[in-house]
């Protein structure tokens, strides 16, 4: 019986997202030291329009900033985590959580990351990400090659997240929505093509900039999602970190590695619930939840408690 942590990516931040954190004094203090390190007032809203928030430069940092704060909440008040991942950019966010580095260098991690990917994906504008539910793996990977896309995120056995060029993805949403009724298609809210070799350079040049960085012990191990090595310390990952900005994610199989360490309990951090609803549509048999379901600390602390004493 043990608990796992995962941090949610981008799509799901709203303008508003910081407000609830304003009952609790030690998260204001966060909220205000991320504001003044971005140059951006976040309380009691944030201060952009709807379509700046979903850019990378400004969702990066604020996202992976929002799940630290939530984590610092109430790391204090649950047993030790067996595990953490992260989704996209919140497996970096995971490294913090886990102790790696500290709330400013997971923020300037987040830009930094968020800058690299802006400037590989340059040539390639516009590009973005298609979600497609019901779909075979086989059937899929028929589609990318035929379209010239890309699977990045396969986060169960028929639900994919493909990434391209806009055009292209275009292209394929049209074919599949005239001619596959069976398949669901939802178009993911940013502006690039993230874990498809289109942002290869970005993987190369975050690489190199995570290996000057100075790391710290991890507080639990994270279960990295383009290879599924479970990672032990931050200087290891740096290649699997780098690596899933440009290659494929699976999400669902990271899942069930956490299980197979004795995860039974997970609780997502971050914007938003879509990781819960990925991992319960796996059907393992997890208790999961999001901070975000919860009107209070002490209702998260309790659930924890209780599915961890009932396995």
């Amino acid at each position: 019986m043990g608990l796992g942590i995962v941090c949610s990516g981008q799509g799901n931040q709203s303008l508003n997202m910081f407000s609830p954190l304003q009952s609790y004094p030690e998260a204001v203090g966060l909220v205000t030291a991320l504001s003044q390190q971005l140059g951006c007032v976040l309380l009691p809203q944030i201060a952009l329009t709807d379509s700046e928030l979903f850019t990378n430069k400004h969702a990066q940092p604020l996202i992976a900033g929002f799940s630290y704060i939530q984590w610092e909440l109430l790391k204090s008040q649950l047993p030790a985590p067996t595990a953490f991942a992260g989704y996209s950019l919140g497996e970096l966010s995971s490294y913090a959580c886990s102790g790696a580095c500290d709330f400013a260098q997971l923020i300037n991690l987040a830009a930094t990351r968020a800058n690299y990917m802006d400037a590989a994906a340059g040539q390639y504008v516009p590009s973005t990400l298609l979600a497609v539910s019901g779909i075979s793996q086989d059937q899929l990977l028929q589609f990318c090659r035929d379209f010239i896309v890309y699977p990045a995120i396969q986060n169960s056995r028929d639900n994919w997240v493909i990434g391209g060029l806009a055009e292209n993805l275009q292209n394929l949403f049209n074919i599949l929505n005239t001619n596959f009724p069976m398949y669901k298609l939802n178009w993911i809210k940013v502006n690039l093509a993230s874990h498809t070799p289109i942002l290869a350079a970005a993987s190369e040049a975050f690489a190199r900039y995570l290996s000057q960085q100075a790391w710290q012990n991890l507080a639990a191990p994270i279960v990295a999602s383009v290879d599924n090595q479970v990672v032990y310390t931050a200087k290891d990952g740096i290649l699997s970190l780098s690596q899933q900005i440009s290659n494929t994610v699976h999400f669902s199989r990271t899942i069930e590695i956490m299980q197979e360490m004795g995860v039974t309990v997970i609780l997502e951090i971050g914007a938003g619930r879509a990781l819960t609803n990925i991992i319960n549509n796996l059907n393992l048999g997890l208790k999961v939840r999001s901070f975000n379901d919860f009107s209070s600390l002490e209702g998260i602390v309790n659930w924890v408690s209780k599915n961890l004493l009932s396995l």
